[in-house]
């Protein structure tokens, strides 16, 4: 099993809104920081906070524009089974488009 690190940081397509869609269908009853753009979960044995820094946008052409920001999540306590798990669940939870 390849090692999933403690911190892991993702350049995603998304806006902030975007972000507070994903996280509820991720977490139905998590609770936001104040801030709207952090969350701690506490899972079964560990946690993880993730947090949303938008760093602009991504322009194809002259067209299209696409948000872009870093995601960073930080897991306490979490075995590599546990990070990987949460990252699978994270990454199906952050899915958008149809194919």
């Amino acid at each position: 099993m390849t090692d999933i690190p403690e911190q892991i940081e993702k350049i995603m397509s998304a806006t902030l809104g975007d972000f507070q869609r994903s996280i509820k269908t991720l977490a139905p009853d998590h609770t936001m920081k104040p801030d709207g753009r952090s969350v701690r979960l506490d899972e079964d044995g560990y946690s993880v906070e993730i947090r949303y820094e938008p760093t602009g946008t991504k322009t194809f052409g002259t067209l299209l524009v696409i948000p872009q920001a870093k995601i960073t999540l930080d897991f306490d306590q979490a075995s590599a089974r546990a990070r990987k798990d949460f990252i699978r669940r994270f990454d199906f939870a952050f899915q958008r488009g149809g194919g």
